[in-house]
């Protein structure tokens, strides 16, 4: 190998190791900038991770407020369906207490078929208007007169305007009593303030009960209404 072959192959040598250089600076380089990428991945992740761990929670609190939330509205819904079973309880009571009422009041008349001074010979109840849809409590008879009665546990003063409809309701539907006079009355057990005065007022009997008996609240001077 001559001088120059010799020359000329270390000059490659050299121009081969600062290649190489370049290549592994350059590799170096990727290196680092891959672990660089791989630092900002993994801060990327470990954010991910916190979020994902924020979400799950959230999500732990919100399905605690649901759950929660169900209880109290199953909560509720066993207090109505309470609710609904004592009004329930209360209207069957309030029909068996209308019932009693109107029972006591139905026995106490026909043992004594008297309005005032008015004397009856027959007695009937529940009597029904079919055309006009009403229902009369107690009704007394005799030649010419007709007496209508409605029970009540506790008169108060809307029920007054009422029983004065079921009463005309009652002369345009049984024309066979149409030349009868009427007379009408309420009874009951306790009394609105002042509703048995506005039922005088109106004409009407007023009858309550005391212990066994049947009292008559109406004055002295009272004057009968002949509808």
């Amino acid at each position: 190998m001559t001088n120059q072959e010799i020359k000329d192959l270390a000059i490659n040598n050299l121009i081969a190791i600062k290649e190489l250089g370049k290549r592994m600076e350059e590799t170096d380089r990727q290196f680092k900038e891959i672990a660089r990428q791989s630092k900002e991945t993994d801060k990327r992740l470990d954010k991910l991770i916190k979020a994902q761990e924020k979400t799950d929670e959230e999500f732990r609190k919100t399905d605690e407020e649901f759950r929660k939330t169900d209880e109290k509205f199953r909560k509720t819904d066993e207090k109505f369906r309470k609710t609904d079973e004592k009004f329930k309880q209360l209207r069957r009571l309030g029909i068996n207490i209308g019932f009693s009422v109107e029972e006591f009041f139905y026995e106490s008349f026909n043992e004594n078929r008297v309005m005032g001074k008015i004397h009856f010979d027959n007695i009937g109840r529940h009597v029904k208007g079919e055309k006009y849809k009403f229902e009369l409590d107690i009704v007394l008879y005799n030649n010419d007169s007709i007496g209508i009665i409605e029970a009540k546990h506790r008169l108060r003063a809307n029920a007054i305007s009422d029983f004065l409809g079921k009463i005309s309701k009652f002369k345009e539907e049984f024309h066979q009593y149409k030349n009868f006079k009427i007379y009408a009355g309420l009874a009951a057990y306790s009394f609105q303030e002042k509703s048995d005065e506005l039922a005088q007022k109106k004409g009407l009997y007023v009858f309550s009960r005391y212990g066994r008996k049947v009292l008559i609240k109406n004055s002295d001077d009272f004057e009968a209404k002949i509808f």
